[in-house]
């Protein structure tokens, strides 16, 4: 597909030349639930994590597949257990193997999963710390320090707080690190990231009196707790996607559960705030940053549920923003944290629809918003879906933004079992068309 240049409802498109593009849906003839939860790519190929009520021994099994840049899918795998497990992370590593967890419902135990790059099940373990279970929320193989190291995030049963986790390519781990919100009262650690010096950094919700407030803490690689910042954005807002860019700046991607407003905002590696902003009626979940410090967010519409893909500079400017959506009215697009992946210049986007027999989707569309295809009453058409731009509007904030002291940070013991998967092949449909 060629570049688009020019001005297209009053935003600017670079023309450069773009991949490939298209949209695969992975589901079964019948009415099922297929879900992507987690997106990575390296290279050559795409990753995908999520679940699957139509696969495995019975409930909802955990759901793990590999695609070329093509589209083309070259294995599919299940965890293969009843414990009704969701996969909520995936990150690869420069051999390709994979790595990913969730957590599990028989007890409500982390877990942590690794194939290797023919989708061979390496490991698959679950942990939880004594007398608690926790749920994982996030996959990281941190790469940019040029080391591999690989870490996972969730929170713990019982409002006991939220847990950052080092853990081996053997199925081990190195350190873990829990923390409370002040008295300690409740904090849930949704999305992590890495920089350049292989420091950590996370993001969630912190209850600061009687609210939830968006938290950002930085770790560095040893498990201590640099800094702890906290936005006051509104009676229930959380973190749920961060990244860095080239000079390890930090962009954090919030929701306000009471409102359906997106806050996005941006620290330095110092912990001070650069700048705030917020979209209305739009949830933002996820937040990449590519090698070209082009930042890109992705979240859904307050109205109708529709995925909401925008790409920004450093500074805050929207270049452009546009939704992806279907075309039968009744049918809404999920998303959920983390669920955007950059490589060369496309953007892969990982969710579902109750679109048909309500599949996994998966989206990939080039990063610099070129939408070459059929135009009808302003949207660009693809079988079932629109691509259109839209002209929402972001807000400058300036909500208050503080230090805040952990009434809990401490190393905790997590304890590791095997899981008991089988990572059975699965034979899901794959659908790919082209864009």
């Amino acid at each position: 597909m060629g570049g688009m240049g020019g001005m297209v409802g009053g935003l600017n498109f670079q023309s450069v030349a773009n991949e490939s593009a298209w949209y695969n849906t992975l589901g079964t003839d019948t009415a099922g639930l297929e879900r992507w939860y987690g997106v990575a790519t390296d290279t050559d190929y795409i990753y995908t994590c999520g679940r699957s009520n139509a696969v495995g021994p019975g409930g909802t099994t955990g759901v793990v597949a590999k695609y070329d840049k093509d589209g083309v899918i070259q294995w599919q795998r299940s965890i293969g257990i009843s414990n009704n497990d969701h996969l909520a992370g995936i990150d690869v590593d420069s051999s390709g193997n994979i790595y990913t967890g969730g957590y599990q419902t028989a007890n409500y135990y982390g877990t942590y999963i690794k194939y290797n790059s023919s989708g061979t099940l390496q490991f698959d373990k679950d942990y939880y710390p004594t007398g608690y279970a926790c749920l994982g929320a996030d996959t990281l193989v941190a790469k940019k320090d040029g080391g591999t190291a690989i870490y996972q995030c969730g929170y713990i049963t019982s409002t006991q707080g939220g847990y950052l986790i080092k853990l081996t390519d053997a199925g081990g781990y190195t350190w873990a690190r829990q923390i409370r919100a002040p008295g300690n009262a409740n904090l849930e650690m949704n999305a992590i990231c890495d920089d350049s010096s292989g420091n950590i950094y996370g993001t969630g919700h912190v209850r600061i009196g009687s609210d939830h407030h968006i938290f950002t803490v930085k770790y560095n690689s040893s498990g201590t707790l640099q800094w702890a910042r906290e936005l006051d954005a509104g009676t229930n807002a959380s973190g749920q996607g961060i990244a860095t860019d080239s000079s390890d700046n930090v962009y954090v991607a919030s929701q306000n559960h009471q409102n359906g407003n997106g806050t996005i905002h941006k620290y330095n590696s110092s912990g001070t705030l650069q700048w705030q902003k917020e979209w209305i009626n739009v949830s933002i979940t996820g937040v990449r940053v590519n090698s070209r410090d082009e930042v890109f967010y992705t979240g859904q519409t307050s109205s109708g549920y529709r995925i909401f893909l925008t790409k920004l500079d450093t500074s805050g400017n929207v270049d452009w923003q546009a939704l992806w959506y279907s075309t039968d009215g009744s049918s809404n697009e999920t998303t959920d944290r983390n669920q955007l992946s950059l490589s060369g210049r496309s953007i892969y986007y990982a969710g579902g629809t109750t679109l048909g027999t309500d599949p996994a989707l998966l989206l990939k569309l080039p990063t610099d918003g070129d939408k070459a295809g059929v135009m009808d009453s302003g949207n660009y058409v693809y079988g079932d879906w629109l691509y259109t731009l839209e002209g929402y509007t972001l807000n400058t904030m300036t909500y208050t933004d503080s230090a805040w002291t952990p009434g809990t940070e401490q190393s905790i013991t997590m304890n590791f079992d095997n899981l008991g998967g089988t990572g059975a092949t699965t034979t899901l449909t794959s659908t790919t068309t082209d864009i």
